[in-house]
C-alpha cells in the first residue's frame, strides 16, 4: 500500500476512494489465505521429482508421501491452504509441514514449490538421522522404511509391532504400489511393490536392520541399477595360499541389478595377469532376486607360480559378460603346515594340539580351529572363543622361517552352545596368513586345512565342577581352598553343595554356592562385575586404505580388521561416506575382519576419490580414510567414442566403437553393447573393414552382440564399428555400456572397456498459451482471469500480464505484473483512468521461454473520485453484486437468507463502513475495528462489543457467524446497526439498503 493512501486511511478521511481501496486490500477473514488454486498434476509431478532428486530422494517416495499427506493438494476446494491440526501446532500444505518453531509459515501456506522443497529437505534430514537399513544405498527403496517412518514422527505408534498404531510408513509404501491416475490421465508415479521388513526384527527404539529382499530401485544415479549388474561383497583378497595343493576360493556376490538371475547366468574367474587359468564358478543353482546374494566357489589348481596372483571375477548371461569385473589379489607361497590332534581327551582338560609349519618366506601364520558334532553343527571355534572372552585364548601366531612350531590350547569345558558333552567330534585346524594381524580373527582363506576325529571322554567320577569366567584368568577357591589353576578350569569335587569364590584384579569378588550332586558336570560361568567401566575402543587395521590407481571399469576388493576392546552395550554398525565404498558385513559385536570393495561404477574418473569407513558401537566411533584413483589401462582398451554426449529427445547420434592403445594386438573380439531400450533405440550398426563378420541386427532389445575375427590392426587407434542411436526419452544420465573379451590365437588378451554416458534433454516444447482470458472492470481496478497453461519442456515459472490503453497493440503494451505458476488471475490496480484497457497474458517457463500471448481482453475500470459524506450500500438477495453509492461492484458470494436473517461475506459490509477486519485462526474469531471493536466467533450466537457480551440476534439464538465456500459469513443487520448504519429491507425488490452518514 502506498504511504499517502495508508496515511489517508489512518486519518479516517472519508472519501469513496478510500472506501474502495480499503475494500480491495483488506485480508479475507478465513483460516488461511483464500483464493489459492492447485496447479495441474503435471506441474506438481515435475516439481516433486525435481525436489526429490535434488535432495537424493527417490522421487516415487516423495510423491507417495505428498499424496498420503494431502492428496497432492496445497489448497482445498474453497481456495484455502490445506491445514492439519495437532495439539500444539499445525501442518501446512501439500507436504503438511509442521509449524512448530518455523518462521516461514506464510510462504509455506502460499508457495507450493517452497512447500515441496521443504518437505524434500526434511525427508533428507530424516534419512540422515534415522538408523540405517542395509548398506544405506539411497536408491534402494526398501532402505527408506525408517526415514518415511520418521517423516511422520519416529514414535512407537508407527512401529509395525504396535497394535492399532498409525504404521504411517506401511501405508505410504502400500500407496506406492497402487496406480493412482492424475488429472492429466497419467499415473502420479510409477507403481512399485516395496518389500517390507519382517516386524519381528524391528526393535523399540528401532536399530539397524538388513535390507528386505528382493530390493527395488528408485530413479537416482541415472539408472545405473537397470538391467544386469553385480558387485562383490566378500572375496579372498589378502589371503596367502599354498602352491602345494589345489585351493578353493570363494566370493559372495550380490545382484544389484533389476533382473532375476537364473540358470542362464554364470560366473568365471580369470587367474593371473597375464591369465594362467580361466575357471567357471559353482553357485547355488537357485534364482537370485534383485538385492539377493550367491556364494561362488572356484578351485585353483596346484603348481601355480609363487608370488602375487590377481583374480578377476566376471558375471555372464547366456555367455555375454555384464557389469564391471572385480579384482582381488592373493599371494601364492611354498608353504605347508600340519597339526597333531590326539585321538581322545578328557572333558575338563586342556586340549593341546602341536603345530608344525614349513616355508621359506617371512610371514606370520595364525592357526585356528572349528569343533563340530558328527552332524556338522558348529559347537565352538577360535573365532567364537575370541568373541566370548575378548581375546583369542590359546591361539598363538608364528613368524616363519625363524619360528615354525607352536600349538593350539583349547579348554574342553564350556562352548558356544553350553557345556561340552562327551562323545565324538570333528576338529578342523586351519592355517591363515594374510590381512589378519589378530589371532583368531580373519576372513582370509586358509592355505592349509586338516580335520581329525576327537573323542571327548566323560569325567572319571561324578561331581566335576567347571569354572569359567569373563574375563578369564580369575583365581578360584572351592570351600575356602585355593585351586592351582585360574579360569577356565575343572575341579573334581565330592557331589554336594560347595562354596565357589572367584577373584580377578579388575573385577569385584564373586561367590556362589552350587550343588555338584545335581548332575555329573556342573558349570559356574559368571560374567564378573568390573570395578571400573571398561570403555569400548574400536581400532581398525590398517589405519587407512589406499587402493592406488584403478583400471577403467574394474572393481577391486581388500581386507581390514577391526579390533574391539571393552564391553559394548549394543551391536556395532558399519557405514561409508560414498557409494563407491562397499563393506561386508555391515554389523559386528566383537573383533572382526571385513571385505572392502571399491565399486568402479561410482568412482570419479577425473579425481582422487577420498572417503571414509565408520564403525559405530553405541556412542563410540572409529573411522579410517579410503582412497582410490582412476586411470585407463595402457594395454588394449575398447571404448565408445565420444565417452559422453548430450542430445535432445528425438535426436539421432552416432558412436564409434574404437580399439585404442594397441600395445597388444588381438585377432578376435566378442563384445556386447547394452543400453536401456526405453531411453535409447539402435538405428543401425556398420562394421569397419577390420571386422571380418558383419554386425548382425540386434535380436534382444537393448543388446548388440559383435563377434568377429579382426584383421589389419596396427598400433594406435582403430574404429571397429559405427553405431547410430535415437534418443527416445529424457533422462539426466543413462549409459550405453560396452563389455566383452578379446583373444589372440585363442588365448585371452588383457583388455578394458568403456561405455558412453548419455544425457537426453526433453524435446523442447514452449509453454502452452493460457486459455479463457477475460478482463473485468471493478471499482478502481481490473481483474484479469485465465486458465492455466500446459507446461512445455520446462516447468512454468510465472505468468506475465501486459496492458495497453486505448488500442489493442501488443507491440507497445507494458508489463504490469507477474503471477505465480498456479495462479489464474491478476488484479491490476493502476494507475487507471476511466478508459478502455487491453490485456494480454503470456506463460513463461524456468528457462525464460514464453508462450504465445493470450488476448487481447478488454475492460474499463469503475472510477469514482467525488468525496462524499454518506455511504449507501444496496444488496440484492441471491445476487453476487453490491451497488456502492450508485456503482455496481461484483461479489464472490451473494447474500442469502438463513434463519430469517440476511448473511453475507463480512468484508463487503464491514470494510465500506470503515471497519478493519482481523482473523484469529486458533480461536476461529473475527475482530472488526472501526468506531467500535466487535468480536465474533464462528458458530457462536454471542458477540463482544467494546468488551460487553451481547446476543447477535436476541429474537433468534440460531443466528451465528459461519464459514461457507472459504468466506466468513456474518449477519448483515447486526454489523450494520452496531456501526451506526440504517437498514431498509424491500421485500418486493428483495433488496437490503444500508446507509451510513459520516461527519466530514
Amino acid at each position: 500500500m502506498h504511504a499517502d493512501l495508508k496515511q489517508t486511511r489512518l486519518s479516517n478521511r472519508q472519501t469513496i476512494f478510500v472506501l474502495i481501496v480499503a475494500l480491495l486490500v483488506s485480508a479475507a477473514p478465513v483460516a488461511v489465505s483464500a483464493g489459492g488454486t492447485n496447479p495441474p498434476d503435471t506441474y506438481i509431478r515435475a516439481r516433486l521429482k525435481d525436489a526429490a532428486l535434488r535432495y537424493n530422494v527417490p522421487s516415487a517416495i516423495l510423491m507417495a508421501i505428498a499424496y498420503q499427506e494431502s492428496g497432492w493438494r496445497q489448497f482445498d476446494a474453497g481456495g484455502n491452504t490445506v491445514i492439519g491440526s495437532n495439539a500444539t501446532s499445525q501442518d501446512i500444505g501439500i507436504m503438511q509441514i509442521n509449524t512448530s518453531v518455523r518462521t516461514d509459515i506464510d510462504r509455506l501456506m502460499t508457495d507450493i514449490d517452497y512447500n515441496i522443497e521443504i518437505g524434500a529437505k526434511i525427508l533428507d534430514g530424516k534419512w540422515k538421522l534415522a538408523p540405517g537399513i542395509g548398506d544405506r544405498d539411497r536408491n534402494v527403496l526398501e532402505n527408506w522404511y525408517y526415514a518415511i517412518w520418521a517423516y511422520n514422527g519416529f514414535s512407537s505408534t508407527n512401529n509395525p509391532n504396535t497394535p492399532g498404531g498409525r504404521h504411517y510408513q506401511d501405508r505410504v509404501l502400500a500407496l506406492m504400489a497402487r496406480q493412482v491416475l492424475g488429472s492429466d490421465g497419467q499415473p502420479l508415479w510409477p507403481p512399485v511393490v516395496v518389500t517390507l521388513p519382517n516386524p519381528s526384527i524391528i526393535t523399540d527404539p528401532p536399530a539397524w536392520i538388513p535390507t528386505p529382499q528382493p530390493v527395488h530401485y528408485g530413479d537416482l544415479y541415472g539408472g545405473f541399477n537397470q538391467g544386469d549388474n553385480f558387485r562383490v561383497l566378500e572375496s579372498p583378497a589378502g589371503a596367502v595360499l599354498s602352491t602345494n595343493a589345489q585351493t578353493t576360493v570363494g566370493f559372495l556376490v550380490q545382484n544389484v541389478g533389476t533382473t532375476t538371475w537364473d540358470v542362464t547366468y554364470d560366473a568365471f574367474l580369470s587367474a593371473g595377469d597375464p591369465v594362467v587359468a580361466m575357471l567357471l564358478g559353482q553357485g547355488s543353482g537357485q534364482q537370485v532376486l534383485p538385492g539377493g546374494t550367491v556364494a561362488l566357489t572356484f578351485t585353483l589348481p596346484p603348481g601355480l607360480p609363487v608370488g602375487a596372483l590377481n583374480l578377476s571375477l566376471a558375471m555372464r548371461r547366456n555367455g555375454s559378460p555384464f557389469g564391471a569385473a572385480w579384482l582381488s589379489q592373493v599371494t601364492l607361497v611354498d608353504i605347508a603346515a600340519t597339526a597333531t590332534v590326539p585321538d581322545s581327551a578328557l572333558l575338563g582338560s586342556m586340549l593341546e594340539v602341536p603345530i608344525l609349519v614349513s616355508g621359506t618366506q617371512s610371514m606370520t601364520v595364525t592357526p585356528s580351529f572349528e569343533l563340530r558334532d558328527m552332524q556338522g553343527s558348529l559347537i565352538d571355534s577360535s573365532a567364537l572363543v575370541a568373541r566370548r572372552y575378548g581375546t583369542p585364548a590359546g591361539i598363538v601366531s608364528m613368524t616363519i622361517p625363524g619360528e615354525q612350531t607352536g600349538g593350539i590350547r583349547y579348554f574342553l569345558g564350556r562352548t558356544a552352545v553350553g557345556i561340552l558333552q562327551p562323545g565324538p567330534y570333528q576338529l578342523t585346524v586351519t592355517f591363515i596368513s594374510g590381512a589378519s594381524a589378530m589371532a583368531g580373527v580373519s576372513s582370509a582363506l586358509a592355505f592349509a586345512t586338516t580335520t581329525h576325529l576327537l573323542q571327548v571322554l566323560p569325567p572319571e567320577q561324578p561331581g566335576l565342577l567347571i569354572v569359567d569366567s569373563l574375563p578369564l584368568g580369575a583365581a578360584v577357591s572351592i570351600d575356602g581352598v585355593s585351586q592351582p589353576l585360574p579360569t577356565p578350569c575343572a575341579v573334581p569335587t565330592t557331589p554336594g553343595p560347595h562354596l565357589v569364590q572367584l577373584t580377578e584384579a579388575s573385577s569385584a569378588p564373586f561367590e556362589t554356592t552350587v550343588d555338584t550332586a545335581a548332575a555329573p558336570v556342573t558349570l559356574v560361568g559368571p560374567t564378573l562385575t568390573p570395578m571400573a567401566t571398561i570403555p569400548v575402543v574400536l581400532t581398525p587395521s590398517p589405519v587407512n586404505l589406499d587402493f592406488g590407481v584403478l583400471k577403467a571399469g574394474v572393481g577391486v576388493t581388500g581386507q581390514l580388521i577391526l579390533q574391539v576392546t571393552g564391553i559394548g552395550v549394543s551391536e556395532g554398525v558399519v557405514s561409508t561416506s560414498a557409494n563407491w565404498i562397499r563393506v561386508s558385513p555391515l554389523t559386528f559385536d566383537g573383533s572382526q575382519a571385513f571385505t572392502v570393495g571399491i565399486d568402479a561404477r561410482w568412482v570419479d574418473p577425473n579425481a582422487n576419490n577420498v572417503g571414509t569407513i565408520t564403525f559405530t558401537m553405541g556412542d563410540v566411533r572409529g573411522s579410517i580414510p579410503v582412497k582410490a584413483g582412476f586411470a585407463p589401462t595402457p594395454t588394449v582398451g575398447f571404448i565408445l567414442s565420444p565417452q559422453s554426449v548430450r542430445v535432445g529427445e528425438g535426436d539421432e547420434f552416432a558412436l564409434d566403437l574404437k580399439a585404442r592403445n594397441l600395445q597388444m594386438l588381438f585377432d578376435h573380439v566378442d563384445l556386447t553393447v547394452a543400453w536401456d531400450p526405453a531411453l535409447v533405440v539402435l538405428q543401425g550398426a556398420e562394421a569397419s573393414a577390420s571386422l571380418t563378420t558383419p554386425v548382425e541386427p540386434s535380436v534382444e532389445p537393448g543388446i548388440l552382440r559383435i563377434q568377429s575375427d579382426v584383421t589389419g590392426l596396427s598400433g594406435g587407434e582403430t574404429v571397429l564399428a559405427a553405431l547410430r542411436f535415437t534418443a527416445m526419452a529424457p533422462t539426466d544420465k543413462t549409459g550405453i555400456n560396452l563389455r566383452g573379451t578379446v583373444s589372440l590365437g585363442g588365448a585371452p588378451v588383457r583388455a578394458t572397456t568403456g561405455g558412453c554416458a548419455v544425457s537426453i534433454s526433453p524435446r523442447f516444447v514452449p509453454p502452452g498459451t493460457p486459455g479463457g482470458l477475460t478482463a473485468t472492470g471493478e471499482q478502481g481496478q481490473v481483474r484479469v482471469s485465465w486458465q492455466t497453461s500446459t507446461p512445455g519442456s520446462y516447468p512454468v515459472a510465472r505468468y506475465d500480464v501486459y496492458r495497453m490503453q486505448g488500442a489493442p497493440d501488443i507491440e507497445t503494451a507494458e508489463l504490469v505484473g507477474e503471477a505465480k505458476p498456479g495462479a489464474t488471475q491478476f488484479v491490476d490496480r493502476g494507475p487507471l483512468e476511466r478508459a478502455t484497457y487491453y490485456y494480454w497474458v503470456m506463460c513463461e517457463d524456468t528457462r525464460g521461454n514464453v508462450s504465445n500471448p493470450a488476448g487481447p481482453a478488454k475492460a474499463q475500470p469503475i472510477i469514482v473520485t467525488n468525496p462524499i459524506t454518506k455511504v449507501t450500500l444496496v444488496f440484492t438477495l441471491d445476487k453476487p453484486t453490491v451497488v456502492m453509492n450508485g456503482v455496481t461492484v461484483p461479489m464472490e458470494t451473494a447474500p442469502v437468507i438463513e434463519n430469517g436473517r440476511t448473511i453475507l461475506p463480512v468484508r463487503y459490509i464491514a470494510t465500506p463502513l470503515g471497519a478493519q477486519v482481523l482473523w484469529n485462526a486458533k480461536e476461529q474469531k473475527v475482530t472488526l475495528i472501526g468506531s467500535k471493536k466487535v468480536e465474533l466467533w464462528i458458530g457462536k450466537p454471542t458477540a463482544r462489543v467494546d468488551g460487553v457480551d451481547v446476543l447477535i440476534d436476541p429474537a433468534n439464538p440460531k443466528v451465528a457467524p459461519r464459514i461457507s465456500g472459504g468466506r466468513t459469513m456474518l449477519p448483515l443487520r447486526f454489523i450494520s446497526e452496531t456501526f451506526g448504519a440504517e437498514i431498509v429491507y424491500d421485500a418486493k425488490l428483495r433488496t437490503v439498503t444500508v446507509t451510513l452518514s459520516k461527519a466530514t
